[in-house]
Parts: C-alpha cells; sequence; structure tokens
C-alpha cells in the first residue's frame, strides 16, 4: 500500500474532499492533490494530515497497518517531519549513508570530553 492510497481510504472514512482537508491542515488543495495523486510521496505535514484524517502519520506512511494507531506515537517538531520527510525521498543508498554519519556523530560514551 502507498501513502496515496492510504490518504484515499481514509478521506473516505472520514468524508472530506481535498479541500477540506488542505483547509484543516493548512496547506493548498493543490498541495494535497499532489500526495493523493502519488505526484509527492512524502510531506512535511504528515503529522497533521493524520491528525485530520483520525489517524496516525505512521499509518499513512505505511509504517504501521492500525489506522487507529494503538502503538506509540511520536510528536516531531516541524524540523524533525522535515528532516523525515527529506529522509524517505532518499534512496536506500543514501539513507544508509546518512545514518552511519549520524552515528559517528553521536557522543562517545567513554567519559572524554573535547571541551
Amino acid at each position: 500500500m502507498t501513502l496515496a492510497r492510504r490518504l484515499k481510504e481514509r478521506m473516505g472514512a472520514v468524508r472530506k474532499s481535498q479541500a477540506e482537508l488542505a483547509r484543516d491542515v493548512g496547506v493548498s488543495q493543490q498541495a494535497i492533490g499532489k500526495l493523493v495523486n502519488g505526484d509527492s510521496r512524502a510531506t512535511v505535514h504528515l503529522t497533521r494530515i493524520a491528525r485530520a484524517l483520525g489517524t496516525t502519520a505512521a499509518y499513512l506512511a505505511c509504517e504501521t497497518d492500525d489506522p487507529a494507531g494503538n502503538g506509540p506515537e511520536i510528536d516531531l517538531t516541524p524540523e524533525e517531519e522535515k528532516l523525515l520527510s527529506i529522509y524517505r525521498e532518499l534512496d536506500k543508498k543514501d539513507q544508509a549513508a546518512l545514518r552511519r554519519l549520524i552515528e559517528h556523530m553521536q557522543p562517545s560514551d567513554n567519559g572524554d570530553d573535547d571541551a
């Protein structure tokens, strides 16, 4: 299943048009249309879209099959949502490279401070 298909499914379930969803989320109808048509595969507004559709971002992103969200829902900041959206648009090779970079940047737990 894809984000586009899940958006259509949830919009039908809650009986919301693209225009209504766009208004609820605070984005243009064209932005919602691109997601629904599959022309765009990610958005920094996924958490807000999910809330407006009575589900979770994890469900819309196909990370879970539970539309009710009976699992942990992480409340992301707008900056975190943007980073996650960018990450999801990367190919697998670039995602792996980014993970290695982030892991390399993590502070070590050996007690050495550079300060």
